[in-house]
């Protein structure tokens, strides 16, 4: 009985042979332009065996010696392909094509084998084999290739990716002197490409197009959830980008322009049938004409994106920018689509209709329009995230950002990014049709509003820092915040792409992101959560008789969401101080009168940052990268703790996020994104929606209250850090001095039990504590409840 072809199998033992066969061939291309100069010169990388085998023989009469890793790749090539070959022949599905390769891989293994020379090293072949050690002393010597490898960009581990580089042109380099004709360095190659290799480039294809077909139908269910009710806009356009930089990041690099799949209809040729095949294997399904005509309409919708470009002429000027786009001007890139106008495309109209084709043109347009940054209502709201390492903004919106960089390259012709992308497009315009609530000025209006319900949060915020800190960063912050939401509120541009609902949910996002960054960052600069709760928290605790304060049900439920950022994951009851300490200031333990003890506020003067993490604002700001904290979080793997300090926590995050990278490679395409979108509703929907809290609203409701105990508590503490030396001007405001006060406050109830009546006495005659029930029992809207502070998005 025939077994059943495994193409994970298969795949993983393609990508083997290539990448040991790519290392040999790179240190062959290199010795024959040292063996042969002159015949060498010009040559174009290995295409087939027969050329592999006439090279090593010009190489071997010239006397090469050959590294003894060299040969080690090759042999490994040799027992990968021949995987390869039994895996075929175990299904039924073997030829004599394959078996006919490895003898010519194993002809050009025997004519360099009396080279080999295991003195000789060649640095580019390392780990391959499974049984390497480490290098040898006479390994590590200096390389007399070196000087011909130092363009090149192939690794034996991975394939080279493509080619990017900024929209701000590169300083001009001075040239180069000319070299002698016999001392001119190779042309760098891109990859060898065999003729062999078609295998892998109709596997690539295959899964490609099952891929974005499985992609598709995700879509579709995403946003028909969205039309419905089910998930809020701005998470369908989150998933949106998501899978749109999934393509980018993780597709296979499908030479599309070499596939007669894509420009030819109904083609019965090897390569077409090797794709169907595939298709089979992958999708368990004896009829792959759904993939066919996906691959048809990807075709016609980069041949009208090209039109386009064909159209804007030689003296186009492209669009000013304050990104850092992924711009490729390398020529023939295997990831774009080289078509034909499509005036001379047959049967145009029976896979792209006319409305359709005129929607991307309407695309390319409204992309076009935006020549400079602030065009774009939401640029100033997206700059709020720049890259502060890198001196760049993201643009997080795929679609956009993967439309300029097509109109940034020096020969404008579409990239697969770019033809996916605006495939998804015209998909949601599809899948929203029937919701009139995510179509036109309707949809836009969504966007509105919200940014209308954060100016209306925001601007009480404003005036309070405004009384704190006129010249801080905080201040700066909302200052650039209300700005940007007053631009995009009078951007009245409209169209296909300004109402699109991706459009929309994109810059709801950026929105709500900036919100949360910045609204953070003003309650985390005075700690107004987190010293609220630790004083609320105590205060229930150790309340009795007439200082009893009221449960707060908001203050319950921060409590809880905030539980591992602001309590180390456990709500104390007793020893109130050390994990306030630990909460508000990031304190070390320090020697203090013999004991050790944690540093005080007093001594470092202002609150730490306050680490809470949010997946949503990760993956949106980074472009959907994959980063181990998310991984945790997506792949439910207990996310890395935040202090770092000891070895043993390090060596514990560092487990956690390589389990974590393990469950990613097992997973699929669809799996990653089917996953991320789980992780990301945790943080707007249930019971802890994290991303949804409006910290205007919070650092409005904390701030009188902590600001009047402040007040109330100058004269109790003021004398005496003024004795310690520690009082400063600032500490005046109410709320700037509160979190000091309450830290004594704390360290009273710690020093006071109350387990006796003696003790509660004494806790009854501290000005502190009588002051810190008073303005609990004041407190503004006790009945409100975490629903009140929360976006409506």
């Amino acid at each position: 009985m025939e077994a059943t072809l495994d193409m994970t199998t298969v795949q993983n033992q393609l990508k083997r042979y290539k990448s040991s066969n790519n290392c040999f061939l790179r240190w062959l291309w290199c010795a024959y332009h040292q063996a042969d100069p002159r015949s060498a010169a010009g040559v174009k990388p290995f295409r087939n065996t027969r050329n592999i085998i006439k090279v090593s023989r010009t190489v071997r009469d010239a006397g090469q010696p050959v590294p003894g890793s060299v040969l080690g790749a090759l042999r490994d090539a040799i027992r990968f392909r021949k995987m390869v070959t039994q895996s075929y022949e175990s299904s039924g599905s073997g030829d004599s094509g394959h078996r006919h390769f490895v003898r010519r891989l194993e002809q050009t293994l025997a004519i360099l084998q009396p080279l080999e020379a295991q003195e000789v090293p060649f640095e580019d072949y390392l780990g391959l084999q499974e049984d390497a050690g480490p290098r040898s002393k006479l390994e590590q010597q200096n390389n007399k290739f070196a000087s011909l490898m130092e363009d090149l960009n192939i690794s034996p581990h991975s394939s080279p990716s493509r080619a990017s580089n900024s929209a701000t042109p590169a300083a001009p380099t001075s040239p180069s002197p000319s070299k002698p004709e016999s001392e001119t360095e190779p042309k760098k190659p891109e990859e060898f490409v065999l003729d062999d290799d078609d295998i892998g480039v109709a596997y690539d294809a295959a899964r490609f197009l099952v891929d974005i077909n499985l992609f598709h139908i995700h879509l579709h269910t995403i946003w028909k959830s969205a039309g419905e009710g089910k998930i809020p806009l701005l998470i369908a356009a989150f998933q949106s980008n998501c899978i749109a930089s999934l393509n980018y990041r993780r597709a296979p690099k499908v030479d599309c322009s070499a596939l007669c799949l894509f420009s030819k209809h109904n083609c019965t040729c090897q390569q077409c049938y090797l794709i169907h095949y595939f298709i089979r294997h992958l999708t368990n399904t004896g009829h792959p004409g759904i993939f066919v005509i996906l691959a048809r309409r990807m075709w016609m919708i980069a041949s009208i994106i090209n039109d386009y470009g064909r159209g804007l002429g030689a003296n186009f000027e492209p669009p000013e920018v304050h990104v850092q786009p992924a711009v490729c001007n390398t020529p023939d890139c295997p990831d774009q689509f080289r078509t034909p106008p499509s005036s001379e495309i047959p049967h145009l109209e029976n896979f792209l209709s006319k409305d359709d084709q005129k929607r991307i043109r309407d695309l390319m347009g409204a992309i076009q329009t935006h020549q400079k940054p602030l065009d774009r209502g939401i640029s100033v709201v997206e700059m709020i995230k720049g890259n502060h390492l890198d001196g760049f903004v993201d643009i997080c919106e795929a679609f956009f950002d993967f439309g300029q960089a097509f109109l940034l390259q020096k020969t404008r012709v579409a990239h697969g990014e770019m033809v996916v992308a605006m495939s998804i497009i015209l998909q949601i315009e599809a899948a929203t049709l029937p919701y009139p609530h995510l179509r036109g000025s309707a949809c836009r209006a969504q966007g509105l509003r919200f940014a209308m319900d954060i100016t209306e949060a925001l601007t009480p915020v404003l005036e309070a820092v405004q009384r704190y800190h006129p010249s801080g960063s905080i201040f700066k912050g909302l200052q650039t915040l209300i700005v940007g939401l007053e631009v995009y509120k009078s951007d009245e541009k409209s169209g296909i792409y300004h109402d699109s609902p991706w459009t929309v949910g994109c810059h709801m996002l950026d929105m709500l992101t900036a919100a949360i960054r910045v609204g953070g960052q003003a309650c985390s600069y005075w700690a107004v959560i987190r010293t609220t709760l630790h004083l609320y928290n105590a205060l229930r605790i150790r309340g009795f008789d007439e200082f009893q304060i009221p449960q707060i049900p908001v203050l319950e439920e921060l409590s809880n969401m905030f539980l591992q950022g602001v309590f180390q994951g456990t709500v104390p009851k007793y020893k109130f101080l050390s994990p306030f300490r630990l909460a508000v200031y990031n304190s070390h333990r320090v020697e203090r009168s013999g004991t050790a003890q944690f540093e005080r506020g007093l001594d470092l003067l202002s609150p730490s940052n306050q680490e809470i993490y949010w997946g949503l604002c990760d993956q949106h700001y980074t472009n959907h990268r994959i980063n181990g904290r998310f991984l945790c979080k997506m792949y439910k793997n207990e996310k890395p703790k935040c202090d770092d300090r000891r070895a043993a926590q390090v060596q514990t995050n560092t487990q956690k996020v390589n389990r974590a990278r393990d469950l990613l490679r097992q997973d699929s395409w669809s799996g990653y994104a089917g996953k991320s979108l789980e992780a990301v509703l945790s943080e707007v929907q249930g019971s802890a929606p994290i991303a949804r809290v409006n910290f205007f609203e919070l650092f409005v409701y904390c701030e009188p209250l902590l600001k009047c105990f402040g007040i109330l508590a100058v004269p109790e503490v003021q004398n005496k850090y003024k004795e310690q030396g520690l009082w400063k001007d600032w500490m005046y405001h109410g709320l700037s001095v509160s979190s000091f006060a309450i830290e004594d406050l704390l360290e009273i109830l710690d020093a006071l039990p109350g387990n006796t009546n003696r003790e509660r006495d004494l806790l009854a005659r501290e000005p502190l504590f009588r002051h810190a029930v008073r303005v609990f029992k004041a407190f503004k809207k006790p009945d409100a409840t975490l629903q009140d502070f929360l976006w409506k998005i």
